[in-house]
């Protein structure tokens, strides 16, 4: 009697291990850096919309009686995990091109503390499980706002009472005719710039152009001194620098750390001749794009 050969049919085989690392590629492409985003150990810094975005990591090691893993406790511990790798990046940011926050915090425990008490409300904004239980856990810190007012040096000044206002709807308070501009945009691409909190511009004979004396202490505090962008395009759409921004190519970053941008001296005298550069600066309306 003739049969048939047959091969039987297999269910495929789920690889767990495969499936985390694709989930975890998935995680990655999820968390690639914007336009504005440096990347730090634990994390990345929207220096456009000062941000810093901090990831913690909670595995399933201990389990309860029942064999199940309590996912407030992993929570929990993630959670601490973010934290304490936003201190660590915290830490590192620079402040300009001779200081760093550890620098400045330095042996002041009460200034430590105003630090850590304000990381603990950074809120969660994500947050994944992957196959072998493990969770990813990210946390999103605001740079400016309390921090800024904290981390600030007093030559950053109150200039006079201002409304607070939000950068993202706020209409221009400078009337653009044909010469005027909103918003001043340094290109500093290819010159090696590292962005900071407190930025300073000076031209190549030492003259300052902008720096912590120009901008109202209430401004810098609300939205920083400037904003850091790589991507040209987004600088021009910004709403910080208006419709009408003035740009600018820097010619060398210099500093200890190369924080300190560096234009000509002509460049610079256009800035200064004009009549709005002290409300564009006052208000901190620039970006950098780096």
């Amino acid at each position: 009697m003739y049969r048939k050969s047959f091969r039987p049919i297999r269910e495929p085989i789920v690889n767990i291990r495969l499936l985390g690392v694709i989930l975890l590629v998935i995680m990655v492409v999820m968390a690639m850096p914007g336009p504005a985003e440096e990347i730090l150990s634990h994390g990345q810094v929207d220096w456009l919309n000062g941000t810093i975005k901090a990831t913690g990591v909670a595995h399933p090691q201990s389990k309860d009686s029942d064999n199940s893993v309590d996912p407030r406790k992993m929570l929990s511990v993630a959670k601490v995990s973010a934290q304490q790798n936003l201190l660590e990046m915290i830490m590192q940011l620079r402040v300009s091109s001779t200081d760093r926050v550890d620098t400045r915090v330095g042996s002041d425990q009460l200034f430590m503390a105003k630090i850590q008490e304000s990381i603990k409300n950074a809120p969660v904004i994500k947050q994944a499980y992957l196959s072998d239980g493990t969770l990813w856990l990210t946390i999103e810190f605001g740079l400016w706002g309390a921090f800024a007012q904290l981390i600030l040096p007093p030559e950053v000044k109150q200039i006079e009472t201002i409304t607070p206002i939000d950068p993202s709807t706020k209409k221009d308070k400078i009337k653009s005719g044909k010469s005027g501009w909103t918003g001043l945009i340094v290109d500093a691409r290819g010159v090696g710039l590292k962005p900071a909190i407190v930025p300073y511009i000076i031209d190549n004979l030492g003259g300052k152009v902008y720096g912590p004396e120009f901008i109202n202490r209430d401004f810098a505090v609300q939205w920083g001194m400037c904003g850091y962008t790589f991507d040209m395009d987004a600088a021009l759409k910004n709403d910080r620098v208006g419709q009408n921004p003035l740009t600018m190519k820097a010619i060398r970053a210099t500093g200890p750390e190369p924080t300190e941008i560096v234009i000509n001296a002509t460049d610079a005298s256009r800035i200064r001749a004009a009549s709005e550069h002290v409300i564009v600066l006052r208000e901190g309306r620039v970006i950098v794009v780096y």
